[in-house]
């Protein structure tokens, strides 16, 4: 029993990564556009505020 959740949780762990490293590399990229064209960051941050009815 032990070694079945063993094998399964070794499957998982490569997505987790992928996830993890998908994640981080969105934010840098978010980071870096934020800071060489501030206008469409604010543009995109007034979208998705507009989509989710907080403004």
């Amino acid at each position: 029993m032990t070694r079945a959740l063993f094998i399964q949780q070794k499957k998982k762990a490569p997505f987790l990564q992928w996830a993890t490293a998908s994640l981080v590399l969105l934010i840098l990229a978010a980071v870096f556009a934020s800071y060489y064209a501030p206008d469409m960051m604010y543009a995109m941050t007034s979208q998705l505020m507009t989509m989710c009815g907080w403004q």
